[in-house]
């Protein structure tokens, strides 16, 4: 049998059966969108996350263990009860994915504002000592890497304006009005479930991880709208929210790069430059 991860359809439901008989696979929806992990679910109404590589299979081993230990959570995060290796499964969530297109509307940000402030505000948790320079050589590196592979597919004045924004973003770092607390790390409008008009779930916590409260805020267009108590009291709020935006659409158009795909890369490019 082909290793796990290769199968493709029409084998994959009978090669995963083979793997995991105690799931039933035989009218399973996939996404194959993830860069990490293969998602799948299935009739039963279980959500499967499968890991592509060794290091998604090591992220996935630290978001459950993270999850184990955020509770009496204001909203419903995924909560593991089939695991095996290669392999882990939570009940489905009820609602929809926000659209990524428009804002969330004023009750949704609100509530998902409130999610983050009580996420970032978690004291059953404590940051590494150090953590906050680790985050600024980790924005600095980002940073570098943007540069090496971005800005030779932008104009001149594009990569000033860029070079520009990253500077703004690095002063605001070093005046260190900002707070270093545990993040979501990847939140983006597909992670975010809304159910008749409200707040209903938060998925993927695989990418948490300490670091600039601003950072939770950038993925999900107008949020930072409703933090209104951090843009009192951090003046740099809203230029780190708006360089993480950018460095995001950075990454986006180095993967598409190193995939081979031009035509997304292109597509991002343009957002690049709208976004500067």
């Amino acid at each position: 049998m082909e290793p796990w991860h290769a199968v493709r359809e029409p084998r994959r439901a009978e090669a995963f059966r083979e793997l995991w008989p105690e799931l039933d696979w035989e009218n399973a929806t996939w996404n194959e969108d993830g860069w990490d992990f293969l998602v799948a679910i299935l009739s039963g109404g279980w959500v499967v996350r499968i890991p592509r590589t060794h290091g998604a299979a090591w992220r996935l081993q630290r978001e459950m263990n993270l999850l184990r230990r955020l509770t009496e959570t204001p909203v419903q995060l995924p909560a593991y009860r089939f695991i095996a290796p290669n392999l882990a499964a939570y009940p489905v969530l009820p609602g929809q994915p926000i659209s990524a297109k428009h804002p969330a509307d004023d009750r949704i940000s609100r509530q998902l504002a409130g999610f983050l402030d009580w996420l970032h505000g978690e004291r059953g948790l404590s940051p590494a000592l150090g953590a906050d320079e680790a985050w600024r050589r980790k924005a600095r590196n980002v940073h570098r890497r943007i540069a090496r592979d971005v800005l030779p597919l932008l104009t001149v004045k594009e990569g000033r304006r860029l070079a520009c924004r990253f500077r703004e973003f690095d002063e605001s770092l070093a005046q260190g009005n900002w707070r270093t607390v545990l993040l979501h790390g990847d939140l983006v409008a597909e992670h975010v479930l809304e159910n008749q008009g409200s707040l209903a779930g938060i998925l993927d916590f695989g990418d948490w991880r300490w670091g600039d409260e601003a950072f939770d805020y950038s993925g999900v267009l107008g949020l930072e709208a409703y933090a209104p108590l951090r843009l009192k009291a951090d003046p740099g709020f809203l230029i780190r929210v708006r360089w993480y935006r950018l460095a995001a659409i950075g990454h986006q158009v180095r993967h598409a790069l190193k995939s081979g795909d031009v035509e997304s890369s292109e597509q991002r490019i343009r957002v690049l430059r709208r976004e500067i």
